[in-house]
C-alpha cells in the first residue's frame, strides 16, 4: 500500500502475541510482584502469588478431570478473579 493511501476502516493489523504461554506471563511477575496485589474484583483481591497457586489448582483440577494439553475448554465466566484464575 503506497504511503498516501490509508488502510480501509475496517483494516486490523496482526495482533502479536508473545513467545511463550499466557501463564508465563504470571511466572515472570512472580520473581518480583508475588505480594503485590494483581487483581480487584470489587472487594475481593488476589496477589500475584495467589493468583498463581489458584491457576495452578484449577490446572490441576481439569487434568484429574481428564482434560489434556490440545484440548479446547470454554470459559463461560463473567469478568472476576474466576476468569482470571481459569484464564491463566
Amino acid at each position: 500500500m503506497p504511503q498516501s493511501e490509508k488502510p480501509p476502516r475496517n483494516f486490523r493489523a496482526p495482533l502479536k502475541y508473545p513467545g511463550y504461554p499466557y501463564h508465563g506471563l504470571l511466572r515472570q511477575a512472580l520473581d518480583h510482584l508475588s505480594n503485590k496485589i494483581a487483581i480487584v474484583d470489587g472487594e475481593r483481591e488476589l496477589t500475584f502469588g495467589e493468583l498463581e497457586s489458584r491457576s495452578n489448582a484449577c490446572a490441576r483440577g481439569l487434568t484429574h478431570l481428564g482434560i489434556q494439553k490440545g484440548d479446547r475448554v470454554a470459559l463461560l465466566v463473567p469478568n472476576s478473579i474466576e476468569f482470571e484464575v481459569a484464564f491463566f
